[in-house]
């Protein structure tokens, strides 16, 4: 528990700290040098969590059995697509890019973050409202006219009931479902992932266009550090998980092909969509494959924003109708039941 709140905190601070981290490293500071300072002012005016976390970093660096350098010292508080970036960098003596690199990463995974909790927060809110108030209805609820309680006040009666008896059973199976959902987009594959979901089903269409947005702009910066796109594809899918991992071994078939007239064609193995691919093809003819894979996921990016913002979009409208819909049920049922009694 404690490392995951000191997790939390860090993934609220990560872009800041990178950004901070480049400034030092241009400024010819040791990176450890760097962490005491962060710890030093934590404590003093933030986070002792933090400054705990920064000082155990430096702990694993200075000591002689440790490996794996700068990510190696902070996995299991940064995700592996850092982890790629950072290793590479080190190795080719670019870290004060790559913590650049990294940081543009972590900006744009919150601000996706942001999209879905901006336009979910309040359609969630209404639902659990609506949910909580089927306990009040069923117990206020007139039960003992039998045959002269309307159809819609048999219908609240066992609406609210079946809410009210099972309401655990309804919150464990939601957060089962969100997180077998959240297991499933980087792990899940097969022909119905790839031929369906991620074609036709919110989430995994806009997590397939976030992970194609997010793949282009780490190729573009491991070929930026120096790296050969063979190794930068073998490094990708070393910290790849199930589902990014096939589509990222597709590509180092292809590339090893000697039939392959570019190296660029590698990539057309299906996680960028057609018309992306294409776009890409002609760019990296003009500016080079390192220039084009920039400028198509950075408008890919922008592509992806649109299109959470839609998915959230749609994803509100149906939490509120249904939030909307039971408060109706109940409150028509309630009305229609008393009035007819009334006439009695």
């Amino acid at each position: 528990m404690a490392n995951l709140l000191t997790k939390r905190e860090f993934d609220s601070v990560k872009a800041d700290f990178y950004l901070d981290a480049s400034d030092a490293y241009k400024t010819k500071v040791a990176f450890t040098a760097f962490l005491k300072q962060e710890a030093q002012r934590e404590r003093l005016y933030g986070s002792k969590r933090l400054s705990n976390l920064y000082l155990n970093w430096v702990t694993k660096l200075t000591s002689v059995n440790h490996k794996g350098g700068i990510a190696g010292a902070m996995v299991g508080f940064i995700n592996t697509q850092e982890i790629t970036i950072l290793t590479a960098f080190e190795e080719s003596g670019k870290l004060a890019d790559g913590f650049l690199v990294a940081a543009d990463v972590v900006d744009k995974i919150n601000r996706i973050k942001g999209v879905y909790f901006s336009k979910l927060a309040y359609p969630v809110f209404s639902l659990l409202v609506a949910f909580g108030a089927t306990g009040f209805i069923y117990d206020v609820f007139p039960k003992n006219f039998g045959a002269k309680t309307p159809f819609i006040g048999k219908v609240v009666i066992a609406y609210t009931g079946f809410v009210s008896q099972h309401m655990t059973l309804i919150v464990l199976s939601t957060l089962f479902t969100l997180m077998l959902v959240s297991w499933t987009l980087p792990n899940m594959k097969g022909n119905i992932r790839f031929n369906f979901l991620d074609k036709y089903i919110p989430p995994y269409t806009t997590y397939k266009t976030f992970r194609a947005s997010a793949f282009q702009i780490m190729l573009s910066a491991l070929l930026k550090s120096g790296m050969s796109l063979d190794k930068a594809l073998s490094v990708s899918l070393n910290n790849a998980g199930e589902w990014m991992g096939q589509y990222l071994l597709l590509s180092k078939m292809k590339l090893a092909n000697k039939n392959l007239q570019e190296p660029i064609e590698c990539l057309n193995v299906g996680l960028l969509d057609n018309r992306t691919y294409f776009r890409l093809e002609t760019a990296s003819q003009k500016s080079g494959l390192n220039a084009a894979l920039l400028n198509m996921a950075e408008r890919g990016f922008e592509r992806v924003l649109s299109q959470v913002n839609a998915n959230a979009a749609i994803i509100s409208q149906i939490i509120m109708a249904i939030a909307g819909g039971s408060i109706v049920l109940m409150m028509s049922g309630l009305i229609q039941t008393m009035f007819s009694v009334s006439k009695f």
